[in-house]
């Protein structure tokens, strides 16, 4: 069984991205683990280390909805989420991630920068630095025909 990593940003093209993995895992039996970067507003002036950023709190309910929206699709697939304070390409480049899963497949956008218009600027950003392989779906994709193994 090998584990599949699924960045989320609760768009809709994250959304499908998420969908066509939870396809892919439910004929594979492989392990999807949806994946949350994000970066920290804090005030330098601030005292209050214990205080959790409102958009952090907001991500980890959405993650719950998209997590109990897929297991109610999907029932045998097995979920896990991660949080990681940070920029998503640069996230992925950290060893644990390179270690522990095989595939990244994320969603695609195509609104911004000359060399990324037909994929967005993140999954560009991701496809570039990116040690393991990643599948990138476009929004428009519904439904998993058929998986095949070659080697």
């Amino acid at each position: 069984m090998s584990r599949l990593l699924i960045p989320v940003d609760f768009s809709e093209n994250a959304e499908v991205a998420a969908n066509y993995a939870a396809q892919i895992a439910q004929e594979t039996h492989d392990e999807i683990t949806l994946f949350h970067s994000f970066t920290s507003h804090i005030n330098k002036f601030a005292n209050a280390k214990h205080l959790i950023d409102p958009t952090e709190e907001d991500a980890r309910g959405k993650m719950e909805k998209l997590v109990a929206e897929l297991l109610q699709k999907y029932p045998s697939i097995k979920i896990s989420t991660l949080f990681t304070n940070g920029i998503l390409a640069e996230s992925l480049e950290k060893q644990e991630i390179k270690e522990n899963y095989q595939t990244v497949i994320m969603g695609t956008k195509g609104v911004t920068g000359l060399e990324s218009v037909l994929i967005g600027s993140n999954t560009y950003d991701v496809i570039k630095e990116s040690k393991i392989p990643v599948l990138a779906i476009p929004k428009n994709a519904v439904k998993l025909k058929k998986i095949t193994s070659r080697c």
